[in-house]
């Protein structure tokens, strides 16, 4: 089981990290979009990390070695307070039909070398954190992971 161990974070440089380390991999071009002025939110940054590793993991696999990938982050207002919203695009071929609606539950996937825990533990991160996820067909073509917790 995930234990949070909840600090300030700096997202801004959390995600930068992130949106680095995959583009020092090689396989994607990979551009992050996040706001100069993102305040620090309350969040354990280990389980952060993993959570966008693992969407941005999924993202590049799928978009393969001539695709592009999308990180962004930002801050939304909601009845219920303020949330961070980490969003993931890619240009691949975006999720099948028949499995879209199950993504997020174990031991579902798309590859024939996954299995099927990425998406299930940024799920289980974003709830740790009073949040959720949801994952679904860009419109444009491609696919798009949205993650959001609990900024305060």
């Amino acid at each position: 089981p995930l234990r949070p161990k909840m600090v300030d974070v700096d997202v801004r440089s959390l995600v930068l990290d992130a949106a680095g380390a995959v583009r020092s991999t090689g396989t994607a071009r990979v551009a992050a979009d996040v706001p100069d002025d993102l305040p620090p939110v309350h969040a354990d940054p280990d389980l952060l990390r993993r959570l966008l590793g693992n969407a941005l993991d999924n993202a590049v696999r799928a978009a393969g070695p001539r695709g592009q990938v999308r990180l962004a982050a930002g801050l939304e207002s909601r009845d219920e307070g303020e949330r961070l919203t980490l969003t993931v695009d890619d240009d691949g071929p975006g999720f099948p039909a028949e499995v879209l609606d199950n993504l997020f539950e174990p031991f579902v996937t798309t590859r024939p070398d996954g299995i099927g825990l990425g998406l299930p533990i940024v799920r289980e991160i974003c709830v740790l954190h009073g949040g959720d996820a949801r994952a679904e067909n860009r419109p444009s073509g491609g696919a798009r992971v949205t993650a959001w917790v609990r900024a305060r």
